[in-house]
């Protein structure tokens, strides 16, 4: 399926397409990462198994100067959701979306990786928290100037 195919198949009102969104929730102190999906029932793809937790994610836009983000909500059926993402420490919580098509799962839509958990609310009825991609183009760079006394090799 083309990237064009694909675009019309998501903003069609009635297609026999059907996309599941694939969850991969990643943290240093995991022992495994977590997958879910918002397809009742779960879904399998690729040999990795998606369990089914309701879940509303919007499609990531751009922002001026960076990188795309995006917003998800989860429900917390459960209150130790959010304690648990609550007590996260250290690194940013990892999310891989991914989009397969309910016929086919083993052949992926998109992936879009490397997007950390940066903003949580943590409600009675729901978390949610804004999945931003880091912005490597302001992160700091070592200062080394290439000059013959610090660089010999580029000066032969």
């Amino acid at each position: 399926m083309t990237k064009r195919e694909f675009a019309a198949g998501l903003l069609a009102q009635n297609t026999d397409n059907h996309y599941s969104v694939l969850l991969q929730l990643d943290h240093d102190s995991f022992d495994e990462p977590i997958r879910v999906t918002h397809q009742p029932g779960g879904i399998v793809s690729n040999d990795l198994e998606y369990i089914y937790c309701p879940f509303d994610i919007t499609i990531p836009s751009s922002v001026e100067g960076g990188p795309g983000e995006t917003t998800l909500s989860i429900q917390n059926v459960d209150h130790r959701i959010g304690d648990a993402i609550l007590a996260l420490s250290g690194d940013p919580l990892k999310v891989t979306i991914t989009v397969v098509t309910t016929e086919d799962p083993n052949y992926v839509e998109v992936v879009l990786p490397a997007y950390e958990l940066v903003g949580t609310s943590v409600y009675g009825h729901e978390v949610s928290g804004t999945l931003t991609q880091r912005n490597l183009v302001e992160q700091p760079y070592g200062k080394v100037r290439v000059i013959p006394s610090t660089s010999p090799i580029w000066f032969r």
